[in-house]
């Protein structure tokens, strides 16, 4: 099985994967939602395991700051 890091953006591309983000995939700046993960497993061979799991946000990160009171 491949991991992650074998892949080359090309590849994600070719999966329909914009440019940038495959990029920040690739670099781990991102992680790719789990109906990506899994069409990843599927098409490339690459286990769903091997992508590093999306930050959590903060409790208080819910941006309802932002709603009239």
């Amino acid at each position: 099985m491949k991991a992650a890091l074998d892949i080359k953006a090309a590849d994600l591309q070719r999966l329909g994967v914009s440019k940038p983000y495959s990029h920040q995939l690739l670099a781990g700046g991102k992680s790719p939602s789990l109906a990506l993960a899994l069409k990843l497993e599927r098409e490339l061979g690459i286990p769903v395991s091997s992508w590093p799991l999306p930050a959590k946000r903060a409790a208080n990160d819910d941006n309802s700051h932002d709603e009239a009171a």
